[in-house]
């Protein structure tokens, strides 16, 4: 993931785009964001705004689950959780290799 600086918002923008594009495109049903090491520097309304705006996106898709790595204090999880809902399930994890493990549950099911 990218980092959010206020300064930098289009390009944030471009990269959520290219995401939801590439999921879109090759079908993905299970993807994961490591955000571990994103740095965030917006304020609180625009990055509300990205995350809606992403959620809405990934909701459109064939996506099923999203595992996430997030940082400690990862804001953007937390504003994704509130807008996912089914039908994509969002798990949060600190460790990568915890998140492939869940990922590839969906896979073997």
């Amino acid at each position: 993931m990218p980092d959010i600086r206020q300064p930098e918002l289009t390009q944030v923008s471009y990269c959520l785009g290219i995401i939801i594009e590439t999921v879109n495109n090759y079908h993905i049903r299970s993807l994961l964001l490591d955000c571990s090491r994103s740095v965030i520097e917006v304020e609180d309304g625009s990055y509300n705004t990205i995350a809606r705006e992403f959620a809405t996106a990934l909701r459109a898709t064939r996506l099923k689950r999203l595992a996430w790595v997030v940082a400690p204090k990862a804001r953007l999880y937390s504003a994704l959780r509130k807008e996912m809902n089914p039908p994509i399930e969002l798990m949060g994890f600190y460790d990568k290799a915890e998140a492939k493990e869940w990922l590839l549950q969906l896979e073997s099911a």
